[in-house]
């Protein structure tokens, strides 16, 4: 691996990436919102039953405009001038989604804060109604969309999954059958019997992941309370979602972590700003919510000076301004192959003189578990920048296994100059040869020898 500084080069064009993502569509500000219950149907070409059917869902809190026609016509004059989003995100938590979901199957919902999710599950359980729409939800729904929600705090564990599983429809014997399983399911031992108002976080998701695995409910409402649950729960927690997905139940699963997200789920659908910006295969619509958020793709990053806090920090003494993932002959890499070389290109701006900067690249998992890490500092010796500057990271043998990573990249001098959280998206592909011999585990390749010494073995007497 080296690390030079070298002149600054024109600009690369990026190459152009697509995933499937929903066409907007006019809503029918006039068609009054519908929410129901029923016994699903079926479709001609499909036998599996329909389990939540979403069409053209509209969420309003009541904020200025809400469905009047001021707020219409203001957005038909901005389509027809071609600013499909002039008008921002408007007064609606969600924008004419529409979907629908048959039986076993599981929909991940992904988003940055703000984006909708958390809504439209209270939509789909009944809490809040739709402002325009219809939504239709078949058989038996326990929603999971807040910690506590359901539990009474002055009622024990005991209490409260006798009460829920009531709730559920259950019967006295059922629930008297299910109690012992609900009880070694959430590990909770002697606390089982103590009030719930003195449970940690954690303790109050196993018990409602404890209530729902073991009530028979034909549909699952999840939101984000798995984070909670310490490593061995979430693994109890998705073989438990794997043996009720092959049972037929259906889930709308909202999380933040990609990795849980294209584990568990069939289908994704990504959303900002409440409107659906892909809807599909879990796997493509995963990579482009890294890309929406992460504007730097691996052809070409360009980090912008009013980056939110949570993505950018340091002094800004020094700024990353563009990073490149380059072949050997400068050419913009689409995708990465285990074991072959690549270049790191940053350009780099100062607006005071910087002695001996360092630099330090860190690629991270969907997990966001620090992977590979590397570094200028046994090169930034002698090294001075005043305005602007551009230095090449040259790997000759790219380690990581097949995978998506994210590039962190920080810059230091005695204090931290520049932090980028996602500086790029690293897509990476390997051989046949590679997957054999990493037997598709870990995350670094390292070539390897295998002897065999095929003499007779000396037998011990």
């Amino acid at each position: 691996m080296s690390f030079n500084a070298v002149p600054e080069q024109p600009n690369s064009k990026p190459v152009a990436r697509s995933v499937a993502c929903a066409n907007e569509k006019p809503a029918e500000p006039d068609r009054p919102a519908d929410i129901s219950l029923d016994e699903g149907h079926t479709h001609a070409e499909d036998e599996t039953p329909e389990v939540i059917r979403v069409d053209g869902l509209w969420k309003s809190y009541g904020l200025p405009f809400g469905l009047s026609p001021l707020y219409w016509a203001k957005r038909a004059v901005h389509r027809l001038r071609g600013h499909e989003r002039g008008l921002g995100p408007g007064p609606f938590a969600i924008q004419d989604l529409s979907f629908s979901l048959r039986r076993g199957e599981t929909l991940g919902i992904m988003g940055r804060n703000g984006s909708g999710k958390s809504t439209l599950l209270k939509v789909l359980s009944g809490v809040s109604p739709p402002t325009a729409g219809d939504v239709r939800v078949s058989g038996r729904l326990f929603p999971m969309i807040e910690l506590n929600a359901g539990l009474n705090p002055d009622l024990n564990g005991l209490e409260n999954a006798r009460t829920l599983s009531a709730i559920m429809g259950l019967s006295q014997t059922e629930i008297a059958a299910k109690m012992p399983e609900i009880e070694a399911f959430c590990e909770l031992d002697e606390w089982f019997r103590r009030p719930v108002r003195t449970y940690s976080s954690g303790m109050m998701a196993r018990l409602g992941f404890a209530v729902a695995m073991h009530v028979d409910a034909d549909v699952l409402l999840i939101d984000e309370v798995l984070a909670v649950g310490d490593f061995a729960f979430q693994k109890k927690c998705i073989s438990a979602f794997s043996r009720l997905r092959h049972a037929g139940v259906t889930t709308v699963f909202v999380s933040h972590n990609p990795y849980m997200i294209e584990r568990m789920c069939d289908r994704v659908i990504v959303l900002q700003e409440g409107r659906t910006v892909a809807m599909g295969d879990a796997t493509e619509a995963v990579a482009e919510y890294f890309r929406i958020n992460a504007p730097k793709t691996a052809q070409s990053a360009q980090p912008s000076g009013d980056q939110s806090l949570e993505q950018r920090s340091g002094t800004g003494d020094m700024r990353v301004t563009k990073i490149e993932v380059l072949d050997l002959n400068d050419r913009p890499l689409d995708e990465v192959r285990t074991m072959e070389p690549l270049k790191i290109r940053l350009h780099c701006s100062a607006r005071e003189p910087i002695h001996e900067p360092n630099f330090g690249l860190r690629f991270v998992d969907e997990n966001n578990t620090v992977v590979l890490s590397v570094a200028f500092t046994n090169h930034r010796r002698g090294v001075s920048v005043d305005g602007r500057a551009v230095f090449d990271c040259t790997i000759l043998e790219f380690p990581l296994l097949a995978g998506r990573y994210a590039m962190q990249v920080k810059v230091t001098s005695d204090i931290l100059l520049d932090m980028i959280e996602i500086g790029a998206t690293l897509n990476v592909k390997a051989s046949d040869r590679i997957a054999l011999e990493s037997a598709g585990l870990g995350f670094v390749y390292t070539p390897i020898e295998w002897a065999v010494d095929d003499r007779p073995m000396l037998r011990q007497r």
